[in-house]
């Protein structure tokens, strides 16, 4: 068993020298402990799981005021949820086997160059298997207990490293180790999967949710990369060492042209080439390691791509849901969408649509506010779609993509509410989904939810949307105020029992709330088949010869659909007598042309605010109507009492 130095003493050639012969090491004795043993333990593990441990914690858990439940919720967590109130425990346990880790990892590292077990490591190995036995122990119970905990990648990793130190430690400690024996061959290089996972179990505990995330990920990434690199340096290595087994011959062809091939020597041979990988100074020997390395180019190629894309995928997440509300202006308006729902929020796609499809119109570009949508899920992570992907699939611009926000969070969390600015919002809308089939349990959610910002932030202006008319009644009770909350269905209901009574309302409040220009009365008439009349409708023209648009008339006041939907209130300027004139021309006899005239023409209507002057006082509401249309065109639908409190 002694070495044989290849070069003469004292010389040092770069990739040859200084260079030593060791014996052939033995592969029954390197199998039996470091394969056999460690897969005994693993059975033993698995069977003592099936029938003792989960029986255990499953009778421990689900007992009625079970300590052990309330202490694994709280410092320990599950396989769902990892994300505990208090977790510094956890930060411990992974604290402690990233440290373990690194020393087994570097203690590793020194034995394979010296071929020895120094005796500075017996305290090393010691410590570090009491953490990997604590840390394996820990998350084991934060897997449930269960048989296929037992046999994930780091449960595997811990037993094949740890047992076999386990079992040298008499001999450490005795010091009856023999540096030509393979103890110091051994797979402590997997630790370094030990490592990569302690960290992303730090990263699930939360406490680093928001800090530093962008460096997170750069960390995440570099532990990836290093852990593939180490785990295929560690294995070629071993195979390169211990050499191959006498059951495992390859057996060669001798060709015309002197080379000794075999089909699997080809078949390395082949994905060296497809990669463009190899070494002209070296290549694996034996037949193992030659396997190995075809099946890790293969493979690193594979999980090169797959770093990239998932590195790009977490960049999109942490933009998209894990950020805060942060405006390049601060002075700059903005409203905040709670989606209230279960599952992924792509559920309300045609919500979220028309409620942007709204904001970011065309007629009042200059005021659009930035909007934030606050959800408890991502939007869709199945099929691993962004929300500003979804932006972009939909057409909007990029200056309105770039006014809106998407975090992801708690939405009863005051934290995650102050990364919205809730606070600060100029509106805050409470949305629940509204084809649920819980419609009872989604509005009590959405009371409880904008109770909690009420408290939270009681200057909040809200607008809760609710389901079931019954939901509003428990919310004015619960202390949410009139004009604070609707019912969709209520309010469903009764606009269609009103166009019943009288045709044609529907259209005409959806024309007023909605807003509309050119292009978009060019399209209807487009889809309904009249692009001649749409143009011409618009080619008018006062007894001036100037264009008139068919937008001066309108429903309150006159107005033009550029004024920003977002304001309390609205100037409306008093339309001219040619105005009028010219849009009664548009259609002289509305009954005669097509009823998409007609709708179109509703579009053009819109609805403002405006205050009364003081000579108008002490009239009736009929006399008001009467004046102001005869002076403007506009038609008064409603007085504000000043008595009742808009918010």
């Amino acid at each position: 068993h002694q070495e044989v130095d290849v070069c003469p003493a004292g010389v040092q050639l770069s990739g040859i020298c200084p260079s030593t012969i060791l014996a052939k090491v033995d592969w029954d004795a390197w199998l039996t402990e470091h394969f056999v043993t460690p897969l005994v333990v693993q059975v033993v593990l698995t069977i003592l799981t099936m029938f003792v441990f989960r029986p255990l914690y499953t009778w421990a858990f689900d007992r009625k005021y079970s300590t052990f439940k309330h202490l694994m919720l709280t410092y320990v967590g599950t396989t769902d949820h990892k994300e505990v109130p208090s977790g510094w425990f956890m930060v411990l346990v992974c604290s402690m086997q990233l440290c373990a880790s690194l020393s087994s990892l570097g203690t590793y590292i020194w034995d394979i160059y010296f071929r020895e077990v120094r005796p500075e490591a017996r305290s090393e190995l010691t410590i570090g298997a009491t953490i990997d036995i604590l840390t394996y122990i820990v998350y084991r119970l934060q897997g449930g207990m269960s048989v296929g905990s037992l046999w994930e990648m780091n449960s595997i990793a811990d037993i094949l490293s740890v047992t076999p130190t386990l079992v040298q430690l008499p001999d450490l400690h005795n010091h009856t180790v023999d540096k030509c024996q393979p103890n110091w061959l051994s797979l402590q290089y997997l630790r370094a999967y030990s490592l990569l996972y302690a960290f992303m179990q730090l990263r699930a505990t939360g406490v680093l949710k928001y800090s530093v995330v962008i460096a997170q990920n750069v960390i995440l990434a570099i532990l990836r990369i290093g852990c593939m690199i180490v785990l295929m340096s560690g294995t070629l290595f071993t195979v390169e060492v211990l050499g191959d087994p006498a059951i495992f011959k390859d057996s060669f062809i001798r060709t015309p042209g002197g080379s000794n091939l075999s089909f699997l020597q080809m078949v390395y041979w082949a994905c060296v080439s497809l990669t463009t990988a190899g070494d002209a100074h070296f290549h694996p020997k034996t037949l193992l390691s030659r396997l190995a390395t075809s099946v890790f180019v293969a493979f690193g190629v594979g999980f090169n791509f797959y770093l990239q894309f998932q590195f790009q995928d977490t960049w999109k997440s942490h933009r998209e849901g894990r950020g805060a509300y942060n405006p390049w202006f601060k002075q700059d308006e903005h409203v905040v969408v709670v989606l209230n729902h279960r599952g992924e929020a792509s559920a309300l796609a045609s919500v979220v649509k028309g409620f942007l499809d709204e904001i970011f119109h065309s007629s009042h570009s200059k005021e659009w506010p930035n909007v934030v949508f606050f959800s408890p899920t991502m939007w869709d992570a199945s099929e691993r779609r962004t929300f500003n992907g979804w932006l972009r699939e939909k057409g909007y611009r990029q200056d309105a993509r770039k006014k809106v926000w998407w975090i992801v969070g708690n939405i009863t969390s005051k934290k995650d509410m102050d990364r919205c600015a809730i606070g600060t919002s100029t509106l805050t809308f409470l949305v629940p989904y509204m084809n649920t089939s819980e419609p009872d349990r989604d509005d009590e959610m959405n009371i409880f939810t904008s109770l909690v910002i009420r408290d939270h932030f009681p200057h909040a202006r809200l607008r809760l949307m609710l389901l079931r008319p019954q939901s509003k009644e428990l919310a004015i009770q619960s202390g949410i105020e009139m004009y604070r909350c609707f019912s969709m269905r209520e309010l469903k209901a009764h606009i269609l029992a009103q166009n019943v009574r009288c045709h044609g309302i529907l259209p005409m409040i959806t024309g007023m709330l909605k807003s509309a220009d050119e292009h978009d009365e060019e399209e209807a008439m487009r889809l309904a088949g009249h692009v001649g009349v749409a143009s011409a409708k618009h080619r008018i023209l006062d007894s001036d010869d100037h264009p008139v648009s068919t937008r001066s008339t309108s429903t309150v006041m006159t107005s033009s659909r550029r004024q920003p939907m977002m304001s309390s209130t609205a100037s409306c300027e008093p339309e001219t007598d040619s105005q009028r004139q010219g849009s009664r021309r548009t259609v002289e006899n509305p009954e005669e042309g097509p009823w998409i005239l007609q709708y179109v023409r509703g579009l053009s209507r819109n609805l403002c605010g405006f205050e009364l002057a003081a000579e108008y006082g002490g009239i009736s509401f009929g006399e008001l109507v009467n004046i102001v249309f005869q002076e403007t065109g506009a038609l008064v639908v409603a007085v504000l009492d000043k008595r009742i409190k808009l918010c």
